[in-house]
């Protein structure tokens, strides 16, 4: 009975290359259960993946089908000729869902398109693309800087690192990568947060590591759905490529104990062969090179499919030295939409991958995403590309902001000292607020926090400043502060609270405990925060932040002398404490909500001993709102 069950099997698979192209491509499942199975497995075919429960995806042409089946291997087809499944897929994909004219994804010229026109849009946002290297046939590795000074490397700010198609036939990773980055820069007028990342970080991004061999795959399959893997080296034996995700040098080929050939392959025509040395190739080189100029703080590594968020390590099954850390961030940034674990657990093994290679060498948190699922395969439908990348999306931006410092408000916890009673905020009385800082980030947070003394912010309401230090993963609790609640009847009261890290700002509106009645009033146009950098000093610049809702005009008075009771000017919110203001300054806040000027104090001493006043005066389509008043003593 096996002979006739093998036997039949032999004859569908015979069928089946009788209607295929001789170049066309299965996707199998074969059984694997023993180390001598693999070994023979890995003989006769030379596309797959490391078992999995003891099942290995195989993409074999009808001759190693056949040769599988010869072998008595159990094999299960999952899909024939899988290119011209995805062709066809792509092919019956609405338009609208189309990024690009391979399968639905961008070609490398589009994708070169696509950065030059980044740049032509967001020119203060998005260098000009550069080469970090060349491929094998003279192509660059294109890389962009998004950041607020983009065309400069600043050495002082974290750097996040996103890399797409190591692998040719991943699509997804690159046109993630491009998406990453009109995503951050269409939200950057819109998102405080997001301009402080732009502001206080450099995000590198570069879309395709191995233009060679996804060249090659438009040559191969231009509707989408080539194969083709490695980049295009011409090998001893006659074969082509090397397997670029195998090249790095962090146990480069070591050969997993008892197992053979796991990791790597030291094969030419396998598809993880891992070339003849570490940095073998111009491409890896690269990316070396890189790392050691631009120092990232994470760096990411995009990959289909899979649906994992892997850190290392993968050439071992023994424990990053950070494990907890890099699992820490990892589940952060999944959102349970991945399964989370070392690529050791999740892949199988791998050797020279480049993120053992970024953490291991440069001591980088790096993570290797494999988007998409099995249904998806390499090349996704179009109409899957945004669902995938929106899944991908919230845990990219999380790593941009965990690559510095990054502050969260975790807890705000309000008593009531004076008053009524009923646990809502009423005029008259006096509150204590207590706050619990976070810092997410994986560097030290060193800020200032500044709050008002009364609500609704006035004129007259004093401002305490907090110095704040706290390191990575930690948190801390202030002391609470009293605030003196004042009356309020048009607009629901709030708060503002201002953390000022890196000459940069971030303004938090918490939630107050009102009652029914004073949440539904409409909301108050945001109060301008004003604050001075430092005490002045004679022969040093002095700086003052003004921060507001983004792109406010704002303006600054300063005057000699202030009112003993504060006043109101018609159509002007909040009250004003200067007594013949004098206008000195006026800009436009930036994208975070931040207009800032500078003033050189004479050093010849000439100001020693004057004392003014300053107050803001924001400006929308509908408000004009006052500052607080902040005197100035030189």
């Amino acid at each position: 009975m096996r002979y006739l069950c093998r036997f039949f099997s032999l004859c569908c698979a015979c069928c089946c290359f009788c209607w295929q192209t001789a170049n066309a491509t299965d996707w199998l499942e074969v059984k694997v259960d023993a180390p001598q199975q693999w070994q023979q497995l890995r003989s006769l075919v030379s596309d797959l993946t490391a078992p999995q429960q003891g099942i290995v995806n195989v993409y074999a042409s009808p001759q190693e089908h056949l040769a599988l089946l010869s072998a008595g291997f159990e094999v299960h087809l999952k899909t024939p000729d899988v290119e011209q499944y995805y062709a066809q897929r792509a092919q019956s994909a609405r338009r609208e869902s189309l990024s690009g004219s391979m399968g639905g994804f961008r070609t490398f010229a589009e994708i070169e398109a696509e950065l030059d026109r980044l740049h032509d849009a967001y020119p203060q946002l998005v260098s000009e693309k550069f080469a970090l290297g060349y491929s094998l046939e003279g192509h660059p590795l294109w890389a962009v800087r998004l950041s607020d000074n983009p065309e400069q490397h600043e050495a002082d700010e974290p750097v996040f690192w996103l890399d797409g198609l190591h692998h040719a036939r991943e699509p997804i990773s690159g046109e993630t990568v491009l998406r990453f980055a009109q995503g951050l820069l269409s939200q950057y007028a819109q998102n405080p947060d997001i301009a402080y990342l732009l502001h206080t970080r450099q995000i590198l991004l570069v879309p395709c590591v191995n233009p060679d061999g996804y060249l090659y795959n438009q040559q191969l399959a231009p509707d989408g759905g080539g194969f083709w893997r490695k980049n295009r080296r011409r090998n001893e034996d006659g074969s082509v490529g090397v397997d670029l995700n195998r090249n790095y040098d962090w146990f480069w080929g070591k050969a997993s104990a008892g197992v053979y050939e796991q990791g790597s392959s030291s094969r030419y025509s396998d598809t993880d062969y891992r070339g003849s040395s570490a940095f073998s190739e111009p491409e890896t080189q690269a990316i070396r090179n890189a790392m050691e100029t631009f120092s990232p703080a994470i760096a990411m590594t995009l990959h289909g499919y899979g649906q994992e968020w892997m850190y290392p390590w993968g050439y071992t099954s023994s424990p990053a030295p950070d494990v907890e850390r890099l699992q820490h961030y990892a589940q952060l940034m999944a959102h349970e939409l991945f399964r989370v674990g070392n690529a050791w657990e999740l892949y199988g093994i791998t050797n020279g991958a480049a993120d053992d290679y970024f953490y291991g060498k440069h001591q980088i948190l790096s993570y290797t995403v494999e988007i998409g699922t099995a249904q998806d395969g390499f090349w996704p439908a179009p109409e899957r590309v945004l669902p995938l990348f929106e899944q991908v999306r919230p845990g990219l931006e999380q790593a941009v902001q965990y690559s510095g410092a990054w502050a969260d408000i975790s807890v705000f916890d309000w008593q009531e000292q004076q008053g009524n009673g009923d646990q809502w905020l009423d005029s008259g009385e006096q509150w204590q607020l207590q706050i619990t800082l976070e810092n997410q980030g994986i560097s030290p947070l060193n800020t200032e926090l500044q709050i008002a003394d009364c609500l609704p912010l006035r004129s007259h309401c004093a401002l305490h400043t907090r110095s704040i230090e706290i390191l990575p993963q930690q948190q801390q609790t202030l002391e609470p502060f009293l605030i003196y609640i004042e009356t309020f009847s048009h607009y629901k009261p709030q708060l503002n609270i201002l953390l000022s890290h890196a000459n940069e700002h971030r303004l938090f509106k918490p939630t107050l405990p009102l009652n029914q009645e004073q949440a539904a009033l409409p909301e108050a146009p945001l109060t301008p925060v004003l604050r001075i950098s430092e005490p002045p000093q004679a022969g040093k610049s002095l700086t003052v932040s003004v921060h507001s809702e983004p792109h406010n005009m704002i303006y600054l008075f300063a005057a000699w002398n202030a009112a003993t009771t504060p006043y109101s000017l018609p159509n002007v919110e909040g009250d004003v404490g200067l007594i013949d203001p004098l206008l000195i300054w006026q800009m436009q806040a930036d994208a975070t909500g931040t207009a800032q000027w500078q003033v050189m104090i004479p050093a010849d001493g000439s100001w020693q001993g004057q004392k003014i006043f300053l107050q803001a005066l924001s400006e929308d389509e509908v408000h004009l709102q006052t500052s607080q008043m902040q005197p100035l003593l030189f």
